[in-house]
């Protein structure tokens, strides 16, 4: 991130979470109602597997960075997070966040993640914007508190080729993700070093911002310090 000045937002398909940009069962029953009721059973079928294959398929052409929201530490994000005991937290506010993507030439949407339940709740309102199902996700994970950079790069779709199971790419894809420069300076407020990392590897932090000539304070977490009794 300090060498390419950059963040990297992750195409959407590439995340853990299977239910990235999934529909709710309720728009499911509305679309296939939709489609039985004016084609014969044949057709509908075709209609309604090429509709799912486009949503399937449109997550290629979203990339996302992820963010925490919450007004403390986190010692479930730390947990969840880190490999190892050395690890850094960055700290930032929405505002600071919007503003460090001014010069980077690309249309960003930001917001926060709405948590539903994919079985009952119907998201057609609002539903089908710039950033499409993107901005959902299951209650289970409602712990993330998620704020969501977005890019959207629509490209070509082959609708014919959606109803293939092989063959050529029926969207026009992003790669992996996509590095998007990023004013640091001006999006990081803090630099947080893991609560059990290191004196060491504080200092190495220390070192590489310095280093690229970023003036950010390093403050080593003191979650687990002993408390007083």
């Amino acid at each position: 991130m300090l060498d390419s000045s950059s963040l990297y937002f992750t195409r959407a398909d590439h995340f853990e979470d299977p239910f990235e940009g999934a529909t709710t069962d309720a728009i499911l029953q509305k679309r296939n109602s939709l489609y039985t009721n004016f084609f014969d059973v044949d057709e509908a079928r075709e209609k309604i597997l090429a509709e799912s294959n486009m949503y399937r398929n449109l997550r290629l052409q979203y990339a996302i960075n992820c963010w925490h929201e919450n007004e403390h530490e986190s010692a479930a994000m730390w947990k969840l997070y880190l490999q190892s005991s050395e690890g850094v937290a960055i700290c930032s506010t929405f505002s600071k966040l919007k503003q460090s993507f001014n010069y980077c030439g690309r249309n960003i949407n930001l917001g926060r993640v709405k948590y539903i339940d994919f079985k009952t709740d119907d998201i057609t309102e609002g539903h089908y914007t710039d950033q499409h199902p993107i901005v959902y996700k299951r209650k289970s994970f409602e712990h993330e508190r998620e704020i969501r950079a977005v890019i959207w790069e629509p490209g070509e779709v082959d609708f014919d080729a959606l109803m293939e199971k092989g063959g050529k790419k029926p969207i026009e894809a992003i790669k992996h993700g996509l590095q998007i420069q990023t004013d640091l300076q001006e999006l990081i407020n803090t630099v947080y070093v893991a609560p059990n990392a290191p004196g060491w590897f504080r200092d190495l932090v220390e070192q590489m911002i310095l280093r690229y000539s970023y003036k950010i304070e390093v403050i080593q977490s003191s979650l687990y310090t002993g408390a007083m009794f």
